[in-house]
Parts: C-alpha cells; structure tokens; sequence
C-alpha cells in the first residue's frame, strides 16, 4: 500500500482517538516508529495498522474501513479533483474512478496497486461497483462512496450485493441517490 494512505490513517487515528495517538498505534500493531514516505510498504502493516485502528475505537473492522474510507475523501478530492469534470457527481465519480484516479497512481506512483474497479450504470441514480481485491478492503470503497455524497450533498444508498468476504469472487456494491425530491425532506 502507498505511503499516502499511511498518512490518512495517521490522521483519522489522531482526530478519532486524539494527538499522539499514532505512536500508540505504531506499538499496538508492532511496528515500528518511522515516517512513511511517497512509496509502497506492504500491505501486512496497513492490516495491522487497521486492526489496530480498529481495536483502539472498539468499532468492528468493516466499519473502521467504512469511517476511514469517508475520512479520506476530502484528502482524494485534494489530490485528484483536477481529473473529476465539474458536472460529474457523486456516481459519476464511483463510475470513472478507474479510468481517472486509479488509472493516474497507477502511471505516476510507482508500485502502487490500487484495486482494479469496473462498474455499470444502471440509470442516471443507481451504479454498480465490482471490487476485487486481495486486500479485500470493500468497506473502504463503500466509506469513499459515502464521502463522495457527503461532499455532493447527496444521500446515498449503499446495497452489498455479494461479498468476498461471504466466499464470493468479488464484491457487488450499488451506490444509489435519492431523487432530490426525497432528499429535501430529509432532516439534515
């Protein structure tokens, strides 16, 4: 995994469990203090930061991944909102991700593997997300899903059609938005 994830997680570890929290982290999941640079480490310290993550906000693992993924969007937006078209939203963006975002680490961050993504449209408010990943991080894609609408002020749905980790080969994840309609009467 990439040293930019490690410094999200670093930062959702500090601003979930407070400042100097990392370095507890470190510790509980046995590794090391060091400073991760824009390069790969491998994915056993992501897994054990994670879990370790998840262990020290007593949340399941899934929803750890699910929260982490919402908090890094901001930070993806940063990074990789030049490539987003100003009329796309939030299943627009579920939609081309690959093309855009993890088409671009792919080329310029070298060693980066992000998961290879293919989606359908099903209609102009409802995509289908397949995910198929070693890492088997479907929440974290459901957690940037969520934040993706949180940031377009849409409500998503978020529908695990099929699962990995329930011995599928891959996962089936539909990302839906209300009609505005509906979404306006929603208690904010």
């Amino acid at each position: 995994m990439h040293g930019t994830i490690f410094w999200q997680m670093r930062d959702f570890v500090e601003a979930r469990c407070g400042r100097g929290s990392w370095k507890n982290l470190l510790k509980m999941a046995g590794l090391q203090d060091q400073v991760y640079l824009s390069r790969p480490y491998p994915d056993s310290e992501a897994v054990a930061l994670l879990t370790a993550i998840s262990t020290m906000t007593s949340k399941p693992l899934p929803v750890t991944l699910e929260e982490f993924g919402q908090f890094t969007v901001p930070s993806l937006l940063t990074l990789y909102g030049h490539l987003i078209k100003p009329e796309w939203r939030t299943l627009d963006v579920i939609e081309h991700a690959e093309g855009t975002a993890h088409g671009m680490v792919r080329r310029e961050q070298q060693g980066s593997a992000p998961p290879y993504l293919r989606t359908q449209r099903h209609s102009p408010r409802k995509v289908l997300l397949f995910y198929n990943s070693p890492r088997k991080m479907c929440s974290f894609a459901v957690g940037v899903g969520m934040g993706l609408g949180k940031h377009f002020q849409e409500t998503i749905i978020v529908r695990h059609r099929l699962c990995m980790h329930h011995g599928d080969d891959q996962c089936e994840i539909i990302f839906e938005t209300l009609e505005p309609s509906i979404q306006a009467m929603r208690p904010k």
